[in-house]
């Protein structure tokens, strides 16, 4: 219970800016909201003005907000809302439309497939910000509790294989190594047996909060399910990695772990 009150205070981490992506194909409009928003520095914007590759893109940029033109030569909004919904690594992601349409009956449509607020044209400054700020802080609170693991803090299963999706898709753009490895506790089965699930869950804890210590802010710690876990080291051949886990795989088998009637240790075991 220390530790966890603790920790967020010795290791503070900063938030990020709120990443916005725009798609619209009219450069007034985007340079418009682009003046707008880059004044403020909690705010990071990436610009499309063509829907064809709005998959690819929320894949590599993963925005808190999407703000989408309704009407665009050749595909209107509702079709790419429709598109992006239809992907479940997407189907939270805030979808605010940009339209001069004022029927409300287009609107509901427009909500009922996948949109989460209306802008009208000509927006407001206020408007704009106060829109794309609410609807980040929103959705960044709701997927802290879709992504994180309950019990260690770390990504969970679904969220590491979508860092890691992303992170492959980085390192090769920027032609670096990536390499992937898989954690597992030696002989768990036998540390709850013997010591009881409140003293495993405790372990478990304990090797989330090792990993995250001894890795860079750019490696991807996750938990996998169960006793194990993973690491995605970025920028790191498979034999920087291998010196790096089996640097950490030893010192951790040399911390000891209370239980009622004594202290005990345990390994881990992986694979990269």
């Amino acid at each position: 219970a220390l530790v966890d009150a603790v920790d967020p205070l010795a290791y503070a981490t900063k938030d990020e800016p709120y990443r916005v992506l725009i798609l619209d194909d009219s450069v007034t409009v985007l340079t418009s909201i682009q003046r707008t928003l880059e004044q403020f520095p909690n705010i990071h914007l990436r610009t499309l003005r063509t829907p064809q590759h709005i998959l690819e893109t929320l894949l590599d940029y993963s925005p808190d907000v999407l703000l989408l033109d309704f009407h665009m030569d050749g595909c209107n909004g509702l079709e790419v809302a429709k598109i992006i919904r239809q992907n479940k690594a997407f189907e939270s992601v805030p979808i605010v439309f940009l339209t001069s349409e004022t029927s409300e009956e287009i609107q509901l449509e427009a909500m009922r497939h996948g949109g989460d607020d209306f802008l009208t044209k000509p927006i407001s400054q206020a408007q704009l910000v106060n829109a794309v700020v609410s609807k980040a802080e929103r959705y960044r609170g709701l997927r802290k509790l879709m992504v994180e693991d309950s019990l260690t803090g770390l990504y969970n299963h679904v969220k590491t294989k979508t860092l890691l999706q992303q992170g492959l898709l980085l390192g090769e753009r920027q032609h670096v190594p990536v390499s992937y490895a898989i954690l597992d506790i030696d002989h768990f089965k036998r540390v709850n047996d013997s010591y009881g699930h409140t003293v495993g869950d405790k372990v478990l804890k304990t090797l989330a909060r090792y990993l995250k210590q001894h890795v860079r802010k750019a490696d991807i710690v996750g938990r996998y399910g169960g006793e194990e876990f993973v690491v995605v080291f970025f920028g790191s051949s498979a034999e920087q990695a291998y010196e790096k886990l089996d640097e950490i795989r030893d010192s951790f088998a040399k911390i000891y772990h209370a239980y009622d009637e004594g202290i005990f240790s345990v390994s881990f075991s992986a694979g990269i």
